[in-house]
């Protein structure tokens, strides 16, 4: 058996026997380096594909049913899909921060459904905390309106207008890339500036 394919098999049984999150993809973990956490060595040598497979049943069908195929994970899933919502849905209007929180909250248990293997609780609470927090501040729709009505009236658009000469950048008539001298020449822009480059033109 090739060692990939043991590896696999010896991963797939220690999730069935160790019933862990089949779906968790290996971004995040705790680092056993930070003094939070107590760490505990139980074993001084390396591990070796035989040792660990002497604690697991290889003759069974140990390859875990993973449901949910992602890249980025079920946190950045959640947080991604939950913010999209959340930027629209803010304009509409809410009475204070509380009432909005509840709104993501309701919204990311919803979404967290759609998970074949859904995420904890106490997960979906910090991304939906985490979303409510950076979307609140946003201007609703009322007040966006009022800030274009404010920032865009005829006379401030006008005044913009006089300002730029026309509108944009100002235009340069003698400019190379008003004339483009490569056409003249047969050539490409790309070519042509190589060349000035090097002195040839």
């Amino acid at each position: 058996m090739k060692a990939s394919c043991y590896l696999k098999k010896i991963y797939g049984a220690l999730c069935l026997k160790l019933e862990a999150d089949v779906n968790y993809c290996g971004l995040i973990c705790k680092n056993p380096n930070h003094p939070d956490w107590d760490v505990t060595e139980w074993e001084a040598n390396l591990y070796t594909l035989d040792w660990l497979a002497d604690f697991v049943d290889l003759d069974t069908n140990s390859e875990p049913k993973i449901t949910k195929e992602t890249t980025q994970g079920r946190n950045c899933a959640l947080f991604n899909a939950l913010r999209c919502w959340a930027y629209g849905e803010v304009r509409k209007g809410c009475p204070c921060y509380a009432a909005w929180e509840d709104a993501c909250l309701d919204y990311a248990f919803y979404l967290n459904t759609q998970n074949p293997v859904p995420l904890p609780v106490s997960e979906v609470k910090s991304v939906a905390k985490s979303v409510a927090r950076g979307t609140f501040n946003n201007p609703s729709a009322k007040q966006f309106s009022e800030y274009v009505a404010r920032t865009h009236t005829p006379e401030i658009q006008a005044a913009r207008g006089r300002k730029s000469k026309g509108g944009g950048r100002p235009i340069e008539t003698n400019s190379i890339e008003r004339m483009k001298p490569w056409k003249a020449l047969g050539i490409s822009r790309a070519w042509y500036y190589r060349q000035k480059k090097l002195g040839v033109l």
